[in-house]
């Protein structure tokens, strides 16, 4: 009993010297687990600003798309055709930067899986060699340090190449911004320039045009007075044509006077026959003595006149300003009465007047019944 008294007592003091370095170990190791848990921390911000940048880039790239490739390849496209096949090798070139930043984030993403795996299985094995510290304390150490020198240097080379890519990656899209885009832009201003020459031309051609077309229409306008012209004197013969057939032109008037004589008269005087015995068509004018052609014809004229001998007497029958016919009697003491007249058949046309003039120093006798001046509208033309 004795003996078994002396080891159990031997065995509670092994437990409890064994304890206290155990926990004297565990307190060192705890430690070193801490720096490498503030070091995964670090490593895990650097990988989420990575993410972070690289998300920028491919805003950036989907914006460069959407904006001013976008409207660019719309001008490019309405302009000329060609430019889509640049802009299509361009598109390629931004797919390519987008493979490379998948690329980049599929590492990254395996660079957070071996974290994660560090972190579930390399610090469980610590914790279970801590659980065995009597053992194997000095592997422990040992793998934190290589640790330390191997997988973590590892992963800063490759979070290196990562920032080496995502520069490159951000160097490509400032040339392809900085030279390409600029070249685009030249190719778009030159098109530009070629389109607002053609447009030019396309002004100075409908100039052209436009002046021929005034020359022909100033020409046809020119024609279409002519035909106007012609409509008209059409016209007019439409309507002498219909006034000929409805026309009817009759006068017949003596002088008046009350029995006294007209005349002498110191100059050729247009002989008013004041009272008209007939006058259908109104064409002679009472007042005046004259008869106006309201139409185109053949006319038949008389005049008739009787005077005494005292003076002698000359009728002349006008048409317009010629003389047509006369009719006179000469100065005699013999003769105290005479008479005398004349008759023609006249070609008028619209608007010619005809009248009857006694010649300065002659004269008429002057009553109701014997000077007369008469016509009538014989056919029309």
């Amino acid at each position: 009993m004795m003996w078994l008294l002396l080891l159990c007592c031997g065995l509670t003091s092994a437990e409890i010297t064994l304890s206290l370095d155990f926990h004297s170990e565990a307190e060192v190791c705890t430690a070193n687990l801490c720096t490498l848990v503030k070091e995964f921390g670090a490593m895990k911000e650097k990988l989420t600003a990575m993410e972070t940048k690289l998300q920028e880039s491919r805003n950036q790239i989907r914006e460069l798309k959407s904006t001013e490739f976008g409207a660019m390849k719309e001008k490019l496209a309405a302009v000329e055709t060609k430019q889509k096949e640049k802009i299509g090798a361009m598109k390629e070139k931004l797919t390519a930067v987008e493979t490379k930043q998948q690329d980049s984030e599929s590492r990254l993403r395996e660079s957070e899986n071996q974290i994660r795996e560090l972190k579930s299985t390399e610090i469980g094995a610590m914790k279970e060699k801590l659980t065995a510290m009597e053992t194997k304390q000095k592997e422990s150490r040992n793998q934190i340090r290589e640790l330390k020198s191997t997988e973590i240097g590892a992963m800063k080379e490759k979070l290196a190449a990562v920032e080496t890519k995502q520069q490159e990656s951000e160097n490509q899209i400032h040339e392809l911004n900085s030279t390409e885009i600029g070249a685009m832009k030249e190719k778009l201003a030159a098109v530009e320039t070629k389109q607002q020459e053609s447009e030019n031309q396309i002004h100075e051609l409908k100039s052209k045009e436009f002046g021929a077309m005034k020359e022909k229409l100033t020409a046809v306008e020119t024609k279409l007075q002519e035909s106007e012209s012609r409509l008209r004197e059409s016209e007019k013969l439409c309507l002498e044509l219909n006034s000929t057939a409805q026309t009817k032109v009759i006068f017949s008037a003596v002088i008046g006077g009350n029995g006294q004589h007209i005349g002498p008269f110191d100059t050729d005087t247009v002989l008013i026959y004041k009272t008209a015995i007939t006058n259908i068509g109104n064409a002679y004018n009472t007042a005046t003595g004259v008869f106006t052609a309201p139409v185109s014809g053949v006319y038949y004229f008389t005049l008739f006149y009787n005077a005494g001998g005292e003076h002698g007497t000359f009728l002349i029958l006008y048409k317009n300003n010629h003389v047509i016919v006369t009719t006179a009697g000469l100065e005699t003491n013999n003769d105290p009465n005479d008479n005398g007249g004349n008759a023609v058949f006249l070609q008028l046309q619209l608007g010619d007047q005809v009248f009857v003039k006694l010649l300065q120093d002659t004269h008429v006798y002057g009553n109701d019944y014997i000077t007369t001046f008469s016509g009538f509208l014989v056919t029309q033309m």
